[in-house]
């Protein structure tokens, strides 16, 4: 009989932890990159819920790289929405008349951000 070593271990339990993680989510974009040219009005993102039984809310804003959120910019609409076991929507994320500020000699990164708000439960803590 062979004996797992430490390793072997470890690395099996990275593994189980990083699979886990991901099942938690309900509120899913289609996409993780979303590009934009400074000529573009707008884009669209689809969120899901992978919910088969509970709605849940769903949140979404724009960050600058220091963790700011922004309006000036982009805007995402609408910026929360309910959405029911399994219900898919569409998030526009449509630019500002100040984009045009920007600089023209590089890219401007932004962050989207989605916080997935699940129903209040009737158990008592």
């Amino acid at each position: 009989m062979r004996y797992l070593n430490t390793k072997n271990i470890i690395a099996a339990g990275v593994l189980l932890s990083c699979m886990n993680s991901i099942a938690w989510g309900a509120i899913i974009p289609d996409r993780t990159r979303i590009i934009m040219n400074e000529s573009d009005k707008g884009e669209a993102l689809k969120l899901t819920n992978q919910s088969k039984k509970l709605p849940y809310l769903a949140q979404t804003w724009i960050e600058d790289t220091k963790g700011n959120k922004s309006r000036d910019f982009i805007v995402t609409v609408p910026p929360m929405v309910r959405l029911n076991p399994n219900e898919q929507i569409q998030i526009r994320m449509i630019t500002q008349e100040k984009i045009a500020q920007l600089p023209k000699d590089r890219e401007t990164l932004f962050y989207f951000n989605v916080r997935e708000i699940p129903p209040k439960t009737d158990k008592k803590m």
